[in-house]
């Protein structure tokens, strides 16, 4: 594997997991842990929080600006929690985790962290979206992908049962 190559090259590594809070997002935990554990890898795991254009203009005047700063703080609040859960998790397998929640533009935040942390992989999952989807909505993972300059481990999300 060549990502397992480049990283074993060089110091201790360390891998940034973006997630969100999803089941979707979470697909990628388990190629993480097994990373983590054969490379004695440093995890960091990160939620960005973005405001949305409706919600801004929802809370544009100065009377919601309060309202939306309380919003903001609650999803910092929910982030964090969803984010300690998880890395206590892992610590208590003895993996070496830590998480903080960001406000910003997810592929800009994602990209300026794993630039900050000298991070040696970015590891996501993918929505899998092609086509008009892809065109319509963008994607987080295709955008990382091309501007962080490092290897990037996207999972696909996994096919239901029905």
């Amino acid at each position: 594997m060549r990502v397992v190559h480049i990283i074993m090259n060089r110091r201790r590594s360390r891998i940034l997991v973006p997630l969100d809070g999803s089941e979707l997002a979470e697909g990628v935990l388990p190629h993480v842990r097994d990373l983590a554990k054969r490379l004695h890898a440093r995890v960091h795991l990160v939620q960005v929080l973005e405001v949305s254009v409706p919600e801004l203009m929802v809370y544009s005047t100065a009377a919601s600006a309060e309202a939306m700063e309380q919003a903001t703080e609650k999803d910092r609040k929910e982030a964090e929690g969803y984010l300690s859960q998880l890395a206590s998790r892992w610590q208590a397998e003895a993996l070496d985790v830590f998480w903080e929640a960001v406000q910003g533009r997810a592929a800009d935040m994602i990209v300026e962290l794993a630039h900050s942390d000298k991070a040696d992989l970015v590891a996501m999952s993918t929505h899998g979206r092609s086509g008009l989807g892809k065109l319509v909505f963008g994607s987080v993972a295709d955008e990382v992908l091309r501007e962080v300059g490092i290897p990037v481990l996207l999972a696909r999300p996994q096919a239901r049962a029905k």
